[in-house]
C-alpha cells in the first residue's frame, strides 16, 4: 500500500498488506511493478519522452496511450493532474493504486482483466502525468465490437461469451460503468474486460434493475455495428443463464 502525505507531497511505503509491490524513487515519481522490473525502463522512457507515444483517447482527466520499444507495444493509461488534484486526492489512495486494488479483487473472483505490469504516481499531485499503469497492448481485431462489425459469425459466438461474462460479472458483485463493446476483447473464448476505471465492487450480486441497464448499455453498442432487434437476442441469452 502506498500512502502520500499531503502536507509534503512525499511517498511513503507501507509494509503492512503489501502485496508484493515494488517501489522506485526516479525524479519526481514513484515507479511501481508487481512483477519483473524490465517495466521501470518502459515507464522512464514513456515519462521522459511522452510525444513518441500515441495518442489512442485523450479527455479532461484520463488519456490513454500506445507506446512501443522495439517489437513490443503498451498500452498505457494516465491519470492527468491539475491544480485541483490536490484537492481533490487529498484523502484518497493515488489513482494508479485505486485501480490495481481493482484489479485484484477482480483477479480474485477469476474473471480475466488486463494485467497491469506496473505504474506511477508523481510526488506533485499538479503533475500533468499525475498517475499511470502499464499494461500489455492487445490488438485492435481482438477488440469484440471490430469482430462483432465485421464478423457476424464469429460475432454470435462472441455475444454468447461476453453475455456469460457479464452475468458472471452481475453474480460476483462487479459492474461497470460502460459495458459496451469496445471495453471488452476476445481471445479465443477467453474475455478480457478493459474499463477498469469504472469498475464497482458490491457486497452481494448486482440487483436486477442494475443488469438490465448493462444489458440495454451492451445492446445499443451492437446496435451500432449493424445488429438488428439486439435487445431481444441479448435479453433471451441473458436470461437462459438465470
Amino acid at each position: 500500500m502506498l500512502i502520500l502525505f499531503p502536507e509534503t507531497g512525499s511517498l511513503k511505503i507501507s509494509q503492512k498488506g503489501s502485496s508484493g509491490e515494488r517501489f522506485f524513487k526516479w525524479r519526481s515519481y514513484r515507479l511501481f511493478t508487481s512483477g519483473s522490473k524490465e517495466i521501470i525502463p518502459v515507464l522512464q522512457a514513456f515519462l521522459s519522452r511522452p510525444a513518441e507515444s500515441r495518442v489512442l483517447k485523450s479527455g479532461p482527466k484520463l488519456g490513454s496511450f500506445e507506446y512501443r520499444t522495439g517489437e513490443r507495444k503498451f498500452f498505457i493509461k494516465v491519470r492527468y493532474g491539475n491544480f485541483f488534484t490536490p484537492l481533490l486526492e487529498l484523502f484518497r489512495t493515488p489513482w494508479a493504486l485505486r485501480i490495481l486494488d481493482r484489479y485484484k479483487r477482480f483477479e480474485a473472483s477469476g474473471l480475466s482483466t488486463l494485467i497491469p505490469l506496473g505504474g506511477w504516481v508523481a510526488v506533485k499531485p499538479w503533475d500533468k502525468f499525475y498517475s499511470g499503469l502499464c499494461f500489455e497492448y492487445l490488438p485492435w481485431e481482438y477488440k469484440a465490437s471490430f469482430i462483432c462489425r465485421h464478423f457476424k459469425e464469429r460475432g454470435r459466438e462472441i455475444l454468447l461469451l461476453l453475455v456469460q461474462y457479464l452475468y458472471r460479472m452481475h453474480e460476483e458483485g462487479f459492474t461497470i460503468r460502460d459495458p459496451k463493446l469496445s471495453n471488452f476483447f476476445v481471445l479465443g473464448k477467453k474475455v478480457i474486460l478493459v474499463d477498469l476505471d469504472s469498475l464497482r465492487h458490491f457486497s452481494r450480486p448486482v440487483e436486477f434493475a442494475r443488469r438490465i441497464r448493462d444489458l440495454e448499455v451492451l445492446a445499443r453498442s451492437l446496435g451500432r455495428v449493424g445488429w438488428e432487434n439486439p435487445e431481444k437476442l441479448v435479453r433471451d441469452l441473458y436470461f437462459a443463464l438465470l
